[in-house]
């Protein structure tokens, strides 16, 4: 008899990947987006700390840029998702 498929496993980890995918190609929107979703849809679980890392080399990449509103932007939809 096969393995049963874990659904949520499958999809935090796909959904992580696309993130990766989308910030590579300098999506920077979708990426977030998609980063965000796997930390609220997903806590606790290591694809959402994996996202949050993502998420704070996003803001660290606009400071850097001196785009400073748009980093904490995406500081505060991070606090907010992680609660």
């Amino acid at each position: 008899m096969a393995n049963p498929v874990d659904i949520a496993a499958a999809a935090r980890t796909s959904m992580l990947r696309m993130g990766k995918t989308w910030h590579q190609l300098g999506k920077i929107n979708q990426a977030t987006a998609t980063y965000l979703r796997v930390v609220r849809e997903h806590a606790g679980t290591e694809e959402a700390e994996q996202a949050k890392l993502a998420l704070l080399k996003i803001t660290q990449g606009f400071e850097v840029e001196g785009r400073y509103h748009l980093a904490i932007d995406i500081l505060d939809r991070l606090s907010k998702a992680a609660t």
